[in-house]
């Protein structure tokens, strides 16, 4: 069970990093390279990923809030690659100014898609893989009260 739950943990970041690129929603890859997963013993599947993920899907309200440590250096860096490499502080800090007043819509279903499908996948193969095993078990049991 592991391994399957192992595959589509793989599967999952692949679909979700697609995703990211399908609706423009990456620029240095470091958002995308924070995903990953785990598999308790439990059999439990768990992704992990920045906190950035969950303001790309849904967005971000306004706040007077500075965006947590870090922002304004990850802001430069995205308008450095997405606007200009001699992009100002001062544009910068006027982007900066404007999310916090205005916060920014996010992009449905970036995440909740591909998470779904890989879930989706993975239900269909351990279905797949359950009624193989039990089809297997009956006609066991039947050769079995068949010779009696």
């Amino acid at each position: 069970m592991q391994n399957i739950l192992s595959k589509y943990g793989e599967r999952i970041i692949e679909l979700i990093k697609q995703s990211m690129i399908d609706n423009n929603r990456t620029t240095t890859g470091k958002t995308a390279d924070s995903l990953r997963y785990e598999v308790s013993n439990e059999n439990v599947l768990t992704i992990f990923g920045s906190p950035v993920l969950e303001a790309l899907e849904f967005g971000r309200e306004p706040s007077s809030s500075s965006g947590g440590e870090g922002f304004f250096d990850e802001l430069r860096e995205w308008a450095t690659i997405k606007i200009d490499s001699s992009v100002t502080d001062s544009t910068v800090f006027a982007i900066y100014k404007k999310i916090n007043e205005q916060g920014f819509e996010g992009t449905d279903g970036l995440l909740s898609l591909p998470i779904n499908q890989g879930v989706d996948e993975l239900n269909a193969e351990l279905s797949a893989e359950l009624t193989q095993a039990y089809a297997s078990k009956i006609a066991l049991e039947f050769k079995k009260g068949y010779k009696k």
